[in-house]
């Protein structure tokens, strides 16, 4: 895939990313421009960044089904500017990215969705509302607390993806908050997987990457 360094504002600090366009060329009679996923890292304070195994193996399965893909650094992650807020503040990277790749040239912003690991995946959950241009969303491993905060009515797509030997964000305790979750609700398990789905991080991508697939069809 083509990889391309970028920088977008959020709030006048300066947030850096990586822009990924597919390799491959669209089918035929399809738009030149392809559908886009944002992917949001897990924990600052925990080591997550743009370039964690998870985040890079969901955009290398998006590529391969010709779709583009934008990771970045929160804000205070390496060289975005600012200091973690521990939510509020990265809901605005995040909103910031969104805004940035709606103006973007090369991709087409009637075909895009957003995906997180961890704690990326809370701040998605709970920016769900206000990300009107998303036609779906994808959770990895999202924190128990983020359950609380997303929508409970919507008729935009979910895939949720956790290891069934996640204690951080058991499936047990994922699929029983989203019993109250009203709208197109997907829940995948990965087998013997932990928080950090190690070894596991192309089951993880194949996932997400297949169901943006279809969530970014044209129509």
């Amino acid at each position: 895939m083509r990889q391309t360094a970028i920088q977008f504002y959020s709030h006048e600090m300066a947030v850096e990313g990586v822009l990924s366009t597919p390799s491959q060329s669209p089918e035929l009679g399809a738009t030149s421009k392809p559908g886009l996923v944002i992917v949001c890292h897990p924990h600052p304070l925990l080591g997550g960044d743009m370039d964690n195994a998870v985040v890079t193996a969901i955009c290398r399965a998006l590529d391969g089904l010709a779709l583009a893909s934008l990771r970045f650094n929160f804000r205070g992650v390496k060289g975005s500017e600012g200091r973690f807020s521990n939510g509020p503040g990265e809901t605005d990277d995040l909103l910031a990215a969104m805004d940035a790749m709606t103006h973007w040239p090369g991709v087409d912003r009637k075909r895009m969705a957003v995906a997180g690991y961890s704690f990326g995946a809370g701040v998605v959950l709970g920016a769900m509302d206000q990300m009107k241009a998303a036609r779906g969303f994808a959770a990895v491993a999202p924190p128990l607390s983020a359950m609380r905060v997303m929508p409970t009515k919507g008729d935009r797509a979910i895939l949720f993806v956790a290891g069934t030997n996640d204690r951080i964000s058991p499936p047990v305790e994922l699929q029983r908050a989203l019993d109250e979750v009203e709208g197109p609700v997907k829940f995948t398990q990965v087998a013997e997987a932990d928080h950090t789905l190690a070894g596991r991080e192309d089951e993880v991508a194949k996932a997400v990457a297949q169901f943006m697939a279809g969530e970014l069809a044209e129509q």
